[in-house]
C-alpha cells in the first residue's frame, strides 16, 4: 500500500503487484484471505484508481490505518472518509460482505509532548474509536496499534501501546488505555447498538 510507496509509485504498479501475486497465493493458500491497500490514512483517491482498474477482483477485503494521531477520533477526517470510502466501494459494485473494510491499524501515541494525546487521552480515545466504529457501521474490524510501548521515553513512535516498555521503570505495567479495554470488553461483549441521543451541544450519548 502506500506506506511503503516512499518513492510515489502509481496506482497501476500496484494493481500489476496484486494482479500478479494474488492468483499465485490463493493457489496454494486458497482459504486464506488476503487484504489489499493497508493506506497510511484513507487515501480515497489512489484507492479508487486501483479499483477503477479492476484491482477489487485481486483482493478479499480493503485495509487502511485511519490515524489521526493528535486529534481524537471524531474530531479528525478519519470517519469522513471512511464514509466517502464506504461508497467508493459501492460505487465499484462491492458491499460491505463482498468487499469489507478493515482498519488493520488504528490507535494513539500518548506521549503527551509536542500536541500528542497523554496516556488518559489515549485511554479516551480507544473508547471513542470503538463507538464510533459502531455508530458509523465503518470497520468489521479494528485492530489497535500496539500492545505494548517500544520505549520508554515520551516519545511518539514508541508511546502507542496498551502496555509500558518491557525494560522500562515499570515492566509491562498496564496503561489506562488497557484498563479502559478491559472494561469495554467486559461491558460490551454482547451489548447491540441502537442510536446515539444527542443531550447537548457539546455532549453525544450513545445507547446500546
Amino acid at each position: 500500500g502506500t506506506w511503503f510507496n516512499f518513492d510515489d509509485q502509481p496506482a497501476s504498479m500496484y494493481y500489476e503487484l496484486i494482479k500478479t501475486t494474488y492468483p499465485a497465493v490463493k493457489a496454494k493458500y486458497p482459504d486464506i484471505r488476503m487484504w489489499g491497500m493497508s493506506t497510511i490514512g484513507v487515501d480515497n483517491k489512489w484507492i479508487e484508481d486501483v479499483l477503477k482498474m479492476g484491482g477489487g477482483e485481486y483482493m478479499d477485503g480493503i485495509s487502511i490505518h485511519p490515524y489521526t494521531f493528535k486529534l481524537m477520533p471524531d474530531l479528525g477526517d478519519a470517519i469522513h472518509k471512511t464514509l466517502k470510502l464506504k461508497e467508493i466501494i459501492k460505487k465499484y459494485g462491492y458491499n460491505d460482505e463482498t468487499m469489507p473494510l478493515r482498519a488493520t491499524e488504528w490507535g494513539w501515541p500518548s506521549c503527551g509532548i509536542n500536541g500528542y494525546l497523554n496516556e488518559a487521552e489515549q485511554a479516551s480515545a480507544f473508547i471513542r474509536m470503538m463507538v464510533l466504529n459502531d455508530h458509523y457501521d465503518l470497520f468489521e474490524q479494528i485492530d489497535w496499534y500496539t500492545i505494548n510501548d517500544g520505549g520508554d521515553q515520551p516519545e511518539q513512535e514508541q508511546s502507542f501501546g496498551f502496555i509500558r516498555f518491557m525494560n522500562g521503570k515499570i515492566p509491562y505495567g498496564v496503561k489506562p488505555s488497557y484498563l479502559n479495554a478491559c472494561n469495554y470488553n467486559k461491558l460490551m461483549t454482547d451489548a447491540v447498538y441502537e442510536k446515539n441521543v444527542k443531550i447537548g451541544d457539546d455532549v453525544e450519548s450513545y445507547k446500546y
